[in-house]
């Protein structure tokens, strides 16, 4: 008889060989990866430098992915991309204790290149399948079971437990502000935004609310998709519980909005107060000591925890809730300045190629100052935010084509070829 340790560690080993062979499921293998990675730290208390191991699968189809780009024929994205993964490379030097551990994460961050060149050229075969929708809807699911499964543990109301997500709601928020756009079926875009809502972050909702104010600007809300609000705020209203003489409603909407804190029954007092007195504020001022110290070298990717205490802070946050103070503490002032030059990249593309994603990655940037990491290092590790960001890339890449080829047709069609 095999312990229960080895059963799960051959069980991973066999959902490896079907993730290989479905490989064009790739977007839609990454959550399961996630609870996949966590199955077995979680259960034997592993610590944070060996969870690195259980995420195995990953890297075997990142490595797939970064083998065949290696091989086959690349655009001139893919040398900026290979070029912001060995940006992360020299923070190494910093890593101390957890060199492993970062060692890892700066493989799957080089190996993206090639998740990207899978993703465009698979792009066609992907969006006639709906991955985007099936992979929305899982983390969505995912994420609102983690929410009740928290709160049965901690006996608390479900509909106020933040635990949504895979044991990050920040991780999975950021994940789903970069797939809206390119989901199609309106039901599942509803899910998600009740998700997105029921987290009771105000990050989200600003963002959210930007996202959606910009899609009506563009013109992309249309009848179908005012469905989709009116259904997403019905439910939102029901996950804040806004009913008469509900007083747990009301004290956790009084908690959540800073009134309690403040000792005001005034909402923007109450608001004013959360901003001015986050901890965030305190997590950022050690974020910008830990940059001090390592010299703007970085301390290695997922290292922030660890190099908390020498800054005199203690080691209870995984990033600095900020994606551009945690890439300059952990990759380096070239690094962060890369993957500013990649986002403005992007978002200038999308300017061009299509103004709903733009607005969406537009969204996603603001978030990046409450949270919008590009990997995950609080459990295990993962880059599961960067493939995503990637598959919005490679979309862009691939609209850019497929308009020129549009354009060369008609040209063709037009002008007689030679004889």
């Amino acid at each position: 008889m095999i312990n229960d340790l080895t059963f799960k560690i051959l069980f991973c080993l066999v959902l490896d060989v079907i993730m290989l062979l479905s490989y064009r499921w790739f977007l839609f293998w990454i959550p399961m990866i996630t609870v996949a990675g966590l199955w077995v730290p979680v259960a034997y208390d592993l610590t944070r430098e060996t969870r690195y191991l259980q995420t195995y699968m990953e890297m075997v189809l990142v490595a797939f992915f970064f083998f065949k780009w290696v091989r086959e024929r690349k655009d001139k994205t893919s040398a900026g991309l290979f070029g912001f993964g060995l940006l992360a490379f020299p923070a190494l030097l910093n890593a101390e204790g957890h060199f492993a551990f970062t060692l890892w994460i700066s493989l799957l961050i080089l190996g993206g290149v090639g998740v990207y060149h899978f993703f465009l050229e698979n792009m066609e075969w992907i969006l006639a399948r709906d991955v985007v929708d099936w992979t929305t809807l899982t983390w969505s699911v995912a994420g609102l079971w983690t929410k009740a499964y928290y709160a049965r543990q901690l006996d608390q109301p479900w509909m106020y437990q933040r635990g949504g997500g895979i044991w990050a709601s920040n991780h999975v928020g950021g994940i789903l502000l970069l797939l809206l756009p390119l989901v199609k079926k309106p039901w599942i875009s509803a899910i998600a935004i009740v998700f997105l809502l029921s987290n009771f972050s105000l990050g989200i909702y600003i963002c959210l609310t930007i996202t959606l104010l910009g899609w009506m600007a563009i013109g992309r809300i249309g009848k179908g998709s005012w469905g989709i609000l009116v259904t997403a705020c019905i439910a939102g209203a029901l996950f804040i519980g806004i009913i008469p003489n509900n007083e747990l409603a009301v004290s956790y909407l009084q908690e959540r909005s800073g009134m309690h804190y403040a000792q005001t029954d005034s909402l923007t007092k109450g608001l004013t107060a959360r901003f001015t007195t986050d901890t965030r504020w305190e997590i950022q001022q050690a974020a910008i000591t830990m940059a001090e110290q390592s010299n703007l070298v970085g301390v290695g990717l997922g290292g922030f925890v660890w190099h908390l205490e020498q800054a005199g802070y203690p080691p209870v946050y995984s990033n600095a809730h900020n994606i551009y103070l945690t890439l300059l503490d952990e990759g380096g002032v070239l690094f962060l300045l890369a993957f500013l030059g990649l986002l403005c990249y992007s978002l200038n593309l999308a300017r061009k190629t299509n103004k709903t994603v733009f607005v969406s990655l537009l969204s996603w940037a603001v978030y990046g100052f409450w949270s919008g990491e590009i990997y995950e290092a609080a459990s295990i590790a993962t880059a599961g935010d960067y493939y995503n960001f990637l598959l919005i890339l490679a979309f862009l890449g691939y609209s850019a084509k497929a308009s020129k080829k549009i354009v060369i047709d008609q040209d063709h069609a037009l002008v007689p070829a030679p004889v």
